[in-house]
């Protein structure tokens, strides 16, 4: 595995009605088998106001060729616009040669 891929935000229809919730911040991170922070992958921060929708990401050559090898997996933090609870997801273990 050199990528992930996600949905973020949620889109419901209710009596002829469209709502949308976007995500108020996302952060996608890169974390090495000790749970530290390898990398950053959105801007410092996170990326803000993100439309619902499904997302990829993948790793160039030239990030793998700057990590060492050993044991990896993502990780997504979520809000929403409004604050409140954040929701974390982690990926399955992967390993880099």
């Amino acid at each position: 595995m050199r990528g992930v891929r996600f949905s973020a935000g949620r889109v419901t229809r209710n009596e002829g009605s469209v709502a949308v919730e976007p995500l108020g911040r996302l952060r996608l991170e890169l974390l090495d088998a000790r749970g530290a922070v390898a990398r950053e992958l959105t801007p410092v921060g996170g990326a803000t106001d993100v439309l619902p929708g499904e997302y990829a990401y993948t790793l160039s050559r030239s990030v793998l060729s700057q990590l060492g090898s050993g044991s990896y997996r993502f990780r997504a933090s979520a809000s929403g616009t409004a604050g409140g609870g954040q929701a974390v997801r982690r990926s399955a273990p992967f390993a880099i040669p």
